[in-house]
């Protein structure tokens, strides 16, 4: 019940307005219709079947706040929720206790989202009893979710956390030490840890890495600086881990961020045998400008070949490919269902030696045919623009006879250009791609279209061209996507 307006209607005045209205709530607070007993007693008769309940952030938070604050009280302090299972709250600060008698024994999942500007009342020690409050009211709790704006989250509060027998799941949207997550990491029953920042200083960066033995962790979301993360996944050992994600970011801009030796790093926390779904996001808060091979970045993870997921964002990287590095990629990952090389770009690398050097050539539509070939679960990609002038097989035959299913691949998007360049207009990058001419040549656009229908006949054109404008990509293959749609239709 997501928010809790269909209750309130057994509350409301007769002749009342809508009950999305704020003068629908307003009604049931001035009118106090909970202090009537047929009201009351119908109420109290539907409240124990709520079991999930959100307040937060549509429109109208504040009034169903102070109706259920004024049902609690009517209440003799008591929740009016005794079943719920799910809470999800935005307290108004870390000294709000009003939601406390909605923390009961039943509880599973605590969603708590505290505003920006209470961070600093994270030191004061009379904010810090929400947790303890939790633990004690809600010893059963599986799943908890601390939303801090990434502000430091204090010890007192993080001292609580371990305390909760029964978590499996902690998503903690601040800042925590490499200590703290060794400590998260490493609780009996976690199997799936968030957490927004993780900081560290010299000192704990010049001593070697303790281990981290997290033997059920199956999944892990994490972000720091390239130090702190490769010396975080240097030391984790999650014999179990089936996802991981982390974000990368630089707080040196006078240095180039060294991703590789988090890539490499992380590739060492479990067996190959594990990990599905790997997501790398790389300073997309925005950092130096750098340059990355691709198969520099994956190829730590290319003996992997259970991955199914992979998305890898980095803006503010230029990545250097060939066909072959694509081929590569298709080839060790045979269970890809999808690949997104989103918020991404080709960089047409050049021999800074070499003045007449003409650039590594960027990846052509000979890239696509390996994700036909290599991958038949494939059903979402994702790719910086392939070359669009390059020369575009002929769509391949069938022969006679031959039968088997077709590739089932639904959405094929290729993203803009560059992201990362503030000083290049469209026709710098069009002319340092050798892409000239705004225009796509008709004949080109029919040759794209013709070749990605025949490898991939189930794609959806339209949700393909969607994704393409939605990354802003170049006309021209929108124009690929609708003549997709007509070649269908014909």
């Amino acid at each position: 019940m997501s928010p809790p307006t269909p209750l309130w209607r057994l509350l409301a005045p007769i002749g009342s307005a809508k009950p999305e209205t704020s003068e629908f709530l307003d009604n049931i607070l001035s009118e106090k219709t909970y202090a009537d007993p047929i009201r009351w007693t119908r109420f109290m008769w539907y409240a124990p079947f709520v079991q999930e309940l959100h307040i937060i952030a549509f429109g109208t938070e504040d009034k169903h706040k102070q109706i259920i604050h004024a049902l609690v009280e009517h209440n003799g302090g008591e929740s009016i929720f005794p079943a719920l299972q799910t809470l999800w709250w935005s307290p108004s600060s870390y000294s709000d206790s009003s939601y406390f008698p909605l923390f009961t024994p039943q509880l599973r999942s605590a969603i708590l989202n505290f505003p920006h500007s209470s961070n600093a009342s994270l030191r004061d020690p009379l904010d810090r009893s929400f947790l303890a409050r939790l633990r004690v009211s809600s010893p059963r709790l599986d799943y908890l979710c601390v939303d801090a704006s990434w502000g430091p989250l204090g010890v007192d509060h993080l001292t609580v956390i371990p305390s909760f027998e029964h978590l499996t799941d902690l998503n903690l949207v601040a800042t925590t030490s490499l200590t703290w997550f060794r400590k998260l990491a490493t609780m009996p029953r976690m199997k799936s840890l968030r957490i927004a920042y993780v900081a560290s200083n010299k000192s704990e960066l010049s001593r070697d890495p303790e281990q981290i033995h997290a033997p059920r962790l199956t999944a892990i979301s994490v972000g720091g600086n390239c130090p702190s993360l490769a010396h975080l996944f240097t030391a984790l050992g999650a014999p179990r881990l089936a996802s991981a994600s982390f974000h990368a970011m630089s707080d040196d801009r006078d240095r180039d961020p060294d991703y590789i030796s988090c890539i490499k790093a992380l590739a060492t926390t479990c067996p190959p045998s594990t990990l599905e779904v790997l997501c790398i996001a790389l300073d997309e808060d925005g950092g130096p400008q750098t340059l990355e091979y691709l198969t520099d970045l994956l190829d730590p993870f290319l003996p992997f070949r259970s991955i199914t997921h992979l998305t890898l964002s980095c803006p503010m990287v230029g990545l250097v490919a060939q066909d072959h590095d694509l081929w590569a990629v298709a080839d060790a990952w045979p269970k890809l269902r999808t690949l997104k090389l989103s918020q991404a770009y080709w960089e047409p690398c050049t021999d800074p030696t070499d003045p007449d050097s003409t650039g590594i050539p960027l990846p052509t539509a000979d890239a696509l045919a390996s994700f036909h070939d290599h991958c038949p679960d494939l059903r979402e990609l994702v790719l910086p623009p392939l070359s669009f002038n390059a020369d575009v097989p002929a769509p391949r035959r069938r022969r006679a006879g031959e039968s088997g299913p077709r590739h089932g691949l639904k959405t094929l998007a290729f993203g803009a250009k560059d992201l990362g360049g503030e000083d290049d207009d469209e026709e710098g990058w069009m002319e340092r791609l050798g892409e000239q001419d705004p225009e796509p040549d008709h004949r080109q656009v029919v040759r794209w279209a013709r070749y990605i229908l025949d490898l991939f006949p189930k794609l959806d054109a339209e949700a393909s061209g969607m994704a393409c404008r939605s990354m802003s990509a170049d006309s021209a293959w929108m124009e690929v996507f609708e003549r997709i749609g007509d070649l269908r239709n014909s």
